[in-house]
């Protein structure tokens, strides 16, 4: 039992789910992965128990200085794109009190060839203060976003940062930053053949408030938040399925 966290669920059809998650529980420092499965099961309904494996992804980096050394991944998001999986997803070479260090990354799978056999895209190593990975489309383009939160190599701003699909950094998006680590799960909504955009965030006020050792602290991360954007008219990112 991993206590599994910051999860991702994605419907293939055909009442196919792919499901990600991190093995979080009661972490000890002492490595973090992403394990994933597939089921035939609508477990967007009631209560579901379900077997998991590690996901194959690419070696992470290791923090030399640090012995001994437990790299680790979490904040997994899938996307398929053409005939390829993306899976966007925090590297982390070492964890726990100054030794923080975590960085977003990207790895792509083979033409038609599902999630077995994972490549590395890119990484943006310089940073370890970054993670809450999403990909989302927008104006018929993929891209990366993350969060970096305080505390970033060389000051860098609490922003939400953006991506393409060959990891290059393009620049901030425009939202307001609500806690620590607010995932940037910017979501296109298709209303009356226009585009309404929000992102889906939360506001980092822990359960307990920081009072420990309660078995609900630091990762409850507070009240859930609707932000609000922009109407894009005459557009759908995502035109509307039929019933």
């Amino acid at each position: 039992m991993f206590g599994d966290h910051a999860g991702h669920i994605v419907y293939e059809g055909k009442g196919n789910f792919l499901i990600g998650v991190s093995t979080w529980g009661d972490f000890t420092y002492q490595g973090v992965q992403v394990n994933y499965t597939r089921i035939k099961r609508d477990v967007l309904h009631g209560v579901h128990v379900l077997e998991a494996t590690k996901l194959p992804l690419p070696p992470p980096l290791r923090n030399p200085d640090i012995e001994p050394s437990y790299p680790s991944t979490w904040d997994p998001h899938f996307t398929r794109i053409g005939q390829r999986w993306y899976v966007a997803y925090v590297e982390s070479p070492s964890q726990g009190g100054a030794n923080w260090d975590h960085h977003p990354a990207l790895a792509r799978g083979g033409v038609s060839a599902g999630l077995s056999d994972l490549t590395l895209v890119g990484r943006d190593a310089p940073l370890n203060q970054t993670e809450g990975m999403v990909m989302q489309k927008v104006a018929h383009t993929w891209y990366v976003l993350c969060v970096s939160s305080g505390g970033e190599r060389g000051g860098l701003p609490e922003k939400y940062r953006i991506y393409n699909l060959n990891m290059v950094f393009l620049g901030y998006l425009n939202a307001d930053f609500t806690s620590n680590i607010p995932h940037p799960m910017v979501t296109p909504l298709p209303v009356g053949g226009n585009t309404k955009w929000i992102m889906l965030t939360f506001d980092g006020t822990d359960f307990y408030g920081w009072t420990g050792p309660e078995p609900l602290d630091y990762g409850t991360h507070g009240k859930f938040y609707v932000m609000d954007g922009p109407t894009w008219d005459g557009y759908y990112e995502f035109p509307p399925r039929k019933p």
